[in-house]
């Protein structure tokens, strides 16, 4: 009997051990903390990490209520919204929409299908040069496409190491202009697995495809060259420490393989390229759990959810706070509009902070959060991260 009462007596003892190690130990968070963190939220100046808005002048020659003053769209008020959208698009409607009603500090843009920085230059396009941030958009993969994105640079190259060479004045050129980072969107027709290929290699293929241009070689016989052409691309990204965003999950449009936008299939890549960053664009939809594992694993891979909210708002929000839960906050950005139009931009932007919002009440109502680490997890991912990761100045 004795050694029965023992016996519950340490078996009572551990249960409550076990328990008490489950039950929460945060204190209740303060009353009104709901609306301290959506005025946090909705106060801060964001950094807008993605996006493909064409140039200030293309804009005005071709949102209701808070970018027009009409707070409902029907047959009474769409003539007088309409008035309004012609009467405030003028010079300067970019700088108004972004800075001033869409509080966003910065937008990083590719300079292939955006305003690009000689236009800038030239055009005086309000203030531009503070408020964009130019990523290099490569796309050197097949002969056809060398000839025609570096047509701007040279007229012929006769071998690969004179194609190098142009790659490496170009990528010189082009941070001297001001470009703080690089893009890839290769996953649109191609896997992205790249392996290390011979040099030996990688000049055979560039020789047949000069021998023969215009002709449509399959992906086995131009794989090599396409990831020789990689490594080298993001050896000059190493050289001039640029951040280098890719590509990952969804594909806009139909018909695409969403098996070649799986983010595990960079693995070699960031193992050979250690002290490149890598911000993996959309948040991989629908690999979420698999973008979890890759910036837990690599100190050198970041979570972008750019144009995620857009997708699907549900997604962000449950892969936010799992994103928030397995990986330090400094690693993840959570805010790209991924738009061509400021308006879209803008859109965006609302929709990225009310995710922000809602996943990290929530966190903070169920304990895992306190108010203060919340409020600070805001800062970083909808601002603070992306300004260490691109170096930018204010």
């Amino acid at each position: 009997m004795n050694r029965l009462i023992i016996y519950s007596s340490i078996l009572c003892v551990s249960l409550v051990q076990v328990l008490s190690a489950q039950v929460q130990t945060r204190s209740l968070p303060k009353t009104g903390f709901e609306q301290r963190i959506h005025d946090v939220v909705f106060a801060i100046r964001l950094i807008d990490t993605h996006e493909h808005l064409m140039s200030e002048k293309d804009a005005l020659a071709g949102a209701a209520k808070d970018l027009c003053g009409i707070d409902d769209l029907n047959e009474h008020t769409y003539q007088e919204l309409s008035k309004r959208i012609q009467a405030d698009h003028h010079k300067g409607y970019y700088e108004n929409i972004l800075k001033k009603i869409a509080k966003i500090d910065a937008c990083l843009i590719m300079e292939y299908n955006s305003v690009h920085p000689r236009d800038v230059e030239s055009e005086g396009e309000c203030n531009f040069k503070s408020l964009f941030v130019y990523d290099k958009y490569c796309s050197f993969f097949g002969y056809d496409k060398m000839k025609s994105r570096l047509s701007d640079y040279s007229k012929d190259f006769a071998s690969l190491q004179e194609f190098e060479s142009l790659i490496d004045s170009v990528f010189e050129q082009d941070v001297k202009k001001g470009i703080q980072g690089a893009k890839f969107g290769v996953a649109y027709y191609r896997t992205l697995k790249f392996d290390d290929v011979p040099r030996e290699t990688a000049n055979a293929v560039f020789e047949k495809m000069k021998a023969s241009p215009g002709h449509n070689f399959s992906f086995e016989e131009a794989k090599p060259l396409q990831d020789f052409v990689f490594f080298k691309i993001l050896s000059l990204c190493n050289k001039y420490k640029l951040p280098v965003q890719i590509h990952t999950g969804l594909q806009t449009g139909s018909g695409n393989d969403i098996t070649n936008s799986n983010p595990t299939g960079l693995v070699k890549t960031f193992f050979k390229f250690p002290g490149v960053k890598f911000c993996l664009l959309h948040s991989g939809y629908p690999y979420g759990g698999e973008m979890s594992t890759l910036a837990k694993n690599f100190p050198n891979v970041y979570i972008d959810m750019a144009w995620s909210a857009l997708i699907s708002p549900s997604y962000t929000k449950r892969y936010l706070q799992e994103f928030i839960e397995t990986v330090p906050a400094n690693k993840i950005m959570a805010f790209g509009g991924d738009n061509q139009t400021v308006e879209g931009a803008y859109g965006a932007s609302v929709l990225a902070r009310e995710t922000v919002e809602e996943t990290l009440t929530r966190m903070v109502k169920n304990g895992y959060l306190t108010e203060e680490e919340a409020v600070d997890i805001a800062k970083k991912i909808l601002r603070e991260n992306a300004i260490s990761i691109y170096k930018l100045k204010f």
